[in-house]
């Protein structure tokens, strides 16, 4: 029996402003972020970068980092994603769709995801 593949994959992509503060914990979290992390589903993506784990590393200040979400299956493929007074920026094809709940989100990044790999 073959194992279930991730569908997604999240990185830090690059600093648009300096690094400011951390705590010790947001430090550990921006460490990991460094490689690549995986979730095998929208909604598992959605509720990370909804939590209030990846909201203090990422919503402190002004926005000083992007992150790239990615296709498991093909690294090419991919969308920024910012986190902006409490909600998720997520950019591809030259357009921003914003979202303020978890719901939202895993539509916008679903839909993505599926028109990318033309489901």
């Amino acid at each position: 029996m073959e194992e279930a593949k991730p569908l997604l994959t999240l990185t830090k992509s690059r600093l648009i402003e300096p690094t400011p503060s951390l705590s010790s914990q947001s430090q550990s979290l921006l460490e990991t972020l460094n490689g690549l992390c995986s979730f095998y589903c929208s909604a598992d993506l959605a509720s990370f970068l909804f939590s209030d784990m990846f909201s203090e590393l990422a919503g402190q200040g002004p926005t000083w980092i992007v992150f790239e979400a990615g296709v498991y299956l093909d690294h090419t493929k991919t969308v920024e994603i910012i986190l902006k007074d409490s909600e998720i920026l997520t950019i591809y094809s030259d357009q921003v769709f914003p979202s303020s709940n978890q719901d939202d989100f895993t539509q916008i990044i679903q839909h993505w995801h599926d028109d990318v790999m033309e489901i």
